[in-house]
């Protein structure tokens, strides 16, 4: 008989813990109310932390724990919780400004004015949200927008001199063009012909003067046989 009573006392504790636990995980919505009717933060943040096993697949769980951490200035695991929310339910614009508010706390703001941006697309005439969307806006560093390369500058090199034995060439080879006095007409010659010439252009002066002085002095012959 005792042991009857023993066996059926275990009995009715199995039946009881497993009712608890199935209540447990299907009223997520009371552990958060049990969360919310408590003022002290870390109280909040025990109470829904206790219940991550059970409740971790519901969307409302996720925030109001994502929102006690981010309370306690937690931002990288309450943002973690936020996008498991959204994961969940990707309709309800409130995942997204937790989002977007833990994000800008961190610092990320272009991440955060996205997460503003998706709330906005859900809930359009929410006029604070876009304000807060507007102040965001000038916080995100620009991108850098990339120069266009410029061509890189070659170096020019002086032009080396001509060597020696270019500028070393024969005189007889180089052509000048002259005008010849007499004839106005312009000849060609390479620089032996003009020695030629020059050499025979003083001979024939060198023998008009002679042949002057020669006229002179014949006339001054004659002229002193005139006036005996």
């Amino acid at each position: 008989m005792f042991r009857k009573i023993i066996l059926i006392c275990y009995a009715f504790l199995a039946v009881t813990c497993i009712s608890t636990s199935n209540v447990s995980a299907a009223d997520c919505k009371a552990v958060i109310g049990q969360a919310e009717s408590t003022s002290s933060l870390l109280e909040k943040n025990k109470i829904l932390g206790n219940a991550i096993e059970q409740c971790n697949k519901d969307p409302d769980w996720n925030y109001a724990y994502a929102y006690s951490l981010e309370r306690l200035r937690k931002y990288s695991e309450a943002a973690n919780y936020y996008k498991k929310a959204i994961s969940t339910d990707s309709k309800n614009p409130k995942y997204y400004v937790g989002l977007g508010d833990v994000l800008k706390n961190s610092g990320s703001y272009a991440e955060a004015a996205e997460a503003y941006k998706n709330a906005l697309r859900l809930n359009p005439n929410d006029q604070r949200l876009a304000k807060e969307l507007e102040a965001l806006t000038p916080m995100i560093p620009k991108k850098e927008v990339s120069q266009p390369k410029m061509p890189e500058t070659q170096e020019i090199k002086p032009k080396e001199p001509p060597a020696a034995k270019e500028i070393e060439k024969p005189i007889e080879n180089i052509a000048i063009s002259i005008q010849q006095p007499f004839d106005k007409q312009i000849c060609s010659l390479n620089a032996t012909e003009i020695e030629k010439q020059k050499n025979l252009s003083n001979m024939t002066e060198k023998y008009i003067n002679e042949l002057k002085q020669k006229n002179n002095m014949d006339m001054g012959y004659f002229t002193t046989l005139g006036s005996k």
